[in-house]
């Protein structure tokens, strides 16, 4: 647990995984199949998705209006809705600040402009907070599973898992 109380796990590498759409589902197709991937280093995940609450740390006055909060929000507990890759690479390099990492190990180089970020050329060896690369997502999201679904092939139970368009009211 970092001293912003959220829980981090870490992945212990280097790991072998075959990379994505595993489906043998008759109605899924796979826009780019499956392929072998490689992940040479260990990395860390927050246990959870980063919640409103924690991103109004950093940024107080996103999505304050009576609108946006009617629109976006139900509890600040939910995942930070409405954020770009910019605003979530400020948001690592908050973080990385507030666990008293040095600036030279934070992940993105940020100018004065909201679209002025850049990622390090060696921030996989950095100590700084970083978003997670699409394979790392996916080797941790998938638990090793090797099916559409890391609860199995049907879609069926996806509700029990998941909160997308046709279980959230839009």
């Amino acid at each position: 647990m970092n001293a912003q109380g959220q829980t981090e796990v870490v992945i212990f590498g280097p790991v072998d995984f075959m990379m994505g759409n595993a489906s043998t589902n008759a109605n899924e197709t796979s826009v780019d199949g499956q392929h072998q991937v490689q992940i040479s280093h260990s990395f860390v995940l927050g246990a959870t998705d980063i919640t409103l609450n924690e991103y109004r740390r950093m940024n107080p006055d996103f999505l304050q209006t009576p609108d946006e909060q009617s629109r976006n929000t139900r509890s600040l507990d939910i995942p930070a809705v409405n954020l770009n890759w910019y605003m979530a690479a400020r948001y690592c390099n908050w973080l990385s600040q507030q666990e008293g990492i040095s600036a030279d190990q934070w992940c993105f180089e940020i100018g004065k402009d909201d679209s002025d970020v850049k990622l390090k050329s060696n921030y996989q060896k950095l100590k700084g907070y970083r978003l997670p690369t699409e394979a790392e997502l996916e080797f941790a999201t998938r638990a090793n599973a090797k099916t559409s679904y890391f609860f199995g092939e049907s879609s069926n139970l996806l509700w029990k898992y998941a909160w997308y368009e046709q279980n959230s009211e839009s």
